[in-house]
């Protein structure tokens, strides 16, 4: 989750020193932007407005864009775009550490009408911008079908009988008397004969023996369009005494290195918490998490594991995780609530759960399981059964005992949960943002 912090300084030197120990402590100078009251190349006149442009998209009041936009031009102010909370309070602590302005006392002494704090009088907004996802259509070229024609030509032949006369002249000798038709005939004649044939007739005559038509048809489907859209996420918590947190926002802010963003008391805990707290005022006492989830909530930076299967040593699943039992006090979750699998049920059970302390078992992020190493199907029926009743000290006894041979109770209660199964870190191991 990125964040930006941003720290004001007197002077420019201030700040060039603070950039510089930034720099050496690992952040690029590409993520750190400074500005200075007279920035080069820029007039005074354009600076303000700049800067007034930039509080001014920044806060929906315009009061309070008013009150930062005053300090700024009254000094240096270095911005630091932090990928993470940890980042973010790193470089809250450097500025901090080299002379950045606490912007509301500062704001008192010039008069400023506009403060964030917790001063009674005082006002302060968090733009809340939601991207909102626009499906439209527009027509696009697929593809088409192009005909084209020409002319060829193929050779054919066709068989066709044709008849041909010829004449033949034959004499024949004879030895008989003159009759009168001989005489009649005995006279200068001509004879002719003429000799005919068939010849072929080619005659070509053109017919259409086929059409190509071309036609479109139009059909409509349903498409689904998925895609993700940013918006500003607020969680207000409550704060005493002079040390003020806010929520935590998609861009956190800060002012003269003081982070507001972030989980709740979260230089009083360690890395592996697992809660953010918005209530300090609840008892020490184990809760059932959807019991307190107005007030708690799973950590941005840890899984919520609700509802990941469970897996013994053996490779096969002995439950899935149905709730988890927070202390609310110490701001961990010190058990997994599972419902145990059916396959492992006597007949006449509906249900079975158990608590499995967190530190007991690790995390398989990839596969979304909770492994536990010295569980199997047999020695899973040989825990205390938890049927949602307030957890006992007594209770917890029998667990670890069961879970430990050879477990001893810790003569100091106040120690009880320095034990190796409520080692968070075991459970956690390498998150994935750290591999």
């Amino acid at each position: 989750m990125s964040q930006t912090v941003i720290g004001i300084f007197d002077n420019a030197s201030q700040a060039q020193e603070a950039v510089s120990q930034l720099v050496s402590n690992g952040f690029s100078q590409d993520s750190i932007d400074v500005s200075a009251q007279n920035a080069t190349g820029t007039t005074q006149a354009d600076n303000d407005s700049r800067v007034e442009r930039f509080f001014d998209n920044l806060f929906d009041n315009r009061d309070e864009a008013s009150s930062y936009s005053q300090m700024a031009r009254r000094g240096s102010m270095v911005t630091v775009h932090a990928k993470t909370t940890m980042e973010a309070q790193r470089a809250s602590q450097i500025l901090d550490h080299y002379g950045a302005v606490d912007v509301n006392e500062r704001a008192q002494q010039f008069g400023s009408t506009g403060r964030m704090g917790t001063s009674d009088a005082s006002s302060a907004s968090v733009p809340v911008i939601e991207e909102q996802l626009q499906v439209g259509k527009r027509e696009v070229e697929t593809g088409g079908v192009r005909v084209r024609s020409r002319i060829i030509e193929r050779p054919v032949e066709e068989s066709l009988r044709l008849r041909v006369e010829h004449v033949h002249v034959e004499r024949i000798p004879v030895n008989r008397v003159v009759t009168d038709a001989d005489v009649n005939a005995f006279q200068e004649r001509t004879i002719e004969v003429t000799e005919q044939a068939e010849v072929p007739v080619v005659n070509k005559a053109a017919r259409v023996v086929e059409e190509i038509s071309l036609e479109k048809e139009v059909e409509e489907r349903e498409e689904t369009i998925r895609d993700t859209v940013r918006s500003t996420d607020v969680e207000v918590e409550n704060v005493t005494g002079d040390n003020f947190t806010t929520g935590t926002t998609a861009g956190g802010i800060a002012a003269g290195g003081q982070t507001l963003g972030g989980l709740a008391n979260e230089s009083d805990r360690d890395e592996s918490a697992f809660l953010t707290s918005a209530n300090q005022g609840w008892t020490s006492t184990l809760k059932r998490m959807k019991e307190v989830e107005d007030d708690y909530k799973v950590s941005d930076e840890d899984p919520d594991v609700r509802g990941w299967d469970v897996v013994g040593r053996n490779g096969e699943k002995i439950g899935e995780v149905d709730e988890l039992i927070v202390d609310t006090q110490a701001l961990k979750v010190r058990y997994l609530d599972v419902d145990m699998d059916d396959s492992l049920l006597d007949m006449d059970d509906e249900e079975q759960h158990f608590l499995l302390p967190i530190g007991a078992a690790n995390l398989d992020y990839d596969n979304k399981n909770v492994m536990v190493a010295n569980l199997d199907a047999a020695s899973v029926s040989q825990l205390p059964a938890y049927r949602g009743d307030t957890i006992t000290r007594e209770y917890e006894h029998s667990v670890l005992a069961a879970l430990s041979p050879g477990y001893t109770a810790s003569v100091n209660e106040n120690e009880f949960y320095d034990h190796d199964n409520f080692n968070s870190d075991r459970f956690y191991g390498s998150r994935p943002s750290q591999r």
